[in-house]
């Protein structure tokens, strides 16, 4: 059996988490920025993340964990932000961390998802 790095151990222990999240009309947080992951480019998670505060020893390690697998790369980024963030991590705070990276397009797409049962 291999032995894990220890950043692998501790992201893997991170995504074990439960943090829960209220209702966002009619959506959980977790729905939303999981449908919004889909939504994330290859080119436009590690700017994403970095903008929202993560560092790059996290997304190093977002990265290792989920080699292939974009959408949960930028779900884990989202989870990972939430978790460091707690209250403030709220969909308005990200929406304008999107503007600020001139995402506009996927800002509105946020809105729209956080929008939908309005």
């Amino acid at each position: 059996m291999a032995q894990q790095s220890p950043i692998q151990v501790k992201v893997k222990a991170i995504t074990r988490i439960d943090i829960g999240s209220p209702a966002v009309l009619g959506f959980s947080m977790t729905q939303v920025l999981n449908r919004l992951a889909g939504e994330v480019g290859s080119r436009q998670w590690k700017r994403i993340a970095r903008e929202i505060g993560l560092t790059d020893p996290e997304i190093d390690a977002i990265e290792e964990c989920e080699r292939t697998n974009l959408h949960e790369k930028v779900y884990q980024t989202f989870r990972r932000w939430r978790m460091k963030k707690g209250r403030r991590a709220t969909l308005d705070v990200l929406a304008g961390h999107l503007r600020a990276v001139k995402m506009a397009a996927l800002a509105e797409k946020l809105e729209d998802l956080k929008n939908k049962n309005a």
